[in-house]
């Protein structure tokens, strides 16, 4: 199932699974969903997708990034230093 750029993108920044549900959510993409399944996109539908999709993604994102020079050496001196990441649980809590 095909969806276009414009619509893939529409609700980027928010929370994977929320994106996904939004994207089921867009009339022409629901039902060609239910057309294809023989029912609506729900919940299973969204898992469904996720596993399928987070691979692709951490695929694409090795891919297509590269660390700013002196990253490294700069992660590096930190986690030397007892800096641990990622940060425990208690200061990344609002």
């Amino acid at each position: 199932m095909a969806i276009d750029e414009a619509a893939a993108r529409r609700d980027m920044g928010i929370a994977k699974s929320d994106h996904v549900h939004s994207l089921l959510r867009v009339p022409s993409i629901a039902a060609s969903w239910q057309a294809r399944h023989g029912a609506p996109p729900d919940d299973r539908a969204v898992a469904v997708l996720l596993s399928r999709l987070e691979p692709l993604m951490r695929e694409q994102a090795e891919r297509a990034s590269t660390l700013i020079p002196g990253a490294r050496e700069c992660f590096d001196r930190l986690r030397a230093e007892g800096c641990a990441w990622p940060p425990p649980r208690d200061i990344r809590a609002p």
